[in-house]
């Protein structure tokens, strides 16, 4: 995590600007022969890697953000722009990239996660629960704010921590 100077006369940020994480999620059951988890690289059954990084002050390539997943059959790629061009793009080994179709809404320019977030909460107090296809629960916050908490410990010690 960095904070990145401003020209002089500028304010100066208090808060980080720019922040990277290597995370590596291991699913339990899959293979579960690395006990220390040593080895960033290893290619074994249930262990995802990823790299994160997001930054307020770098321009993100094209006309958003974006999201790439890479795996041994294929890569998708997903584009989140707010409303405006959103894209959704899959890749099998040895073909080309192929767009998958969005619903209508995906390119109209207009944000569409907050009345979706708002839309799902409504539902949430009328039904009087989750709606356990789409909606986060308690336990899946608690388990990010853990994930972030344990980055955090991580850019301080120099140190992979578990979460």
């Amino acid at each position: 995590m960095m904070i990145v100077p401003r020209d002089e006369g500028q304010p100066q940020p208090d808060s980080v600007d720019i922040a990277t994480c290597l995370a590596r999620l291991h699913l339990p059951g899959d293979n579960d022969t690395s006990a220390d988890g040593s080895a960033f690289a290893d290619r074994e059954r249930g262990r995802v890697q990823a790299t994160l990084f997001a930054s307020r002050v770098d321009q993100p390539y094209g006309v958003g953000d974006e999201i790439q997943v890479v795996g041994t059959c294929g890569a998708a790629s997903c584009a989140l722009t707010r409303g405006a061009h959103e894209r959704l793009s899959l890749c099998h080994v040895g073909a080309a990239w192929e767009e998958v179709a969005l619903v209508d809404d995906a390119t109209t320019g207009a944000p569409l996660a907050l009345p979706r977030m708002m839309g799902a909460f409504i539902d949430a107090v009328v039904c009087g629960h989750l709606d356990p296809e789409q909606d986060p629960s308690f336990a899946d916050g608690l388990r990010a704010q853990r994930a972030i908490e344990a980055a955090v410990r991580s850019a301080r010690s120099g140190r992979w921590e578990s979460v």
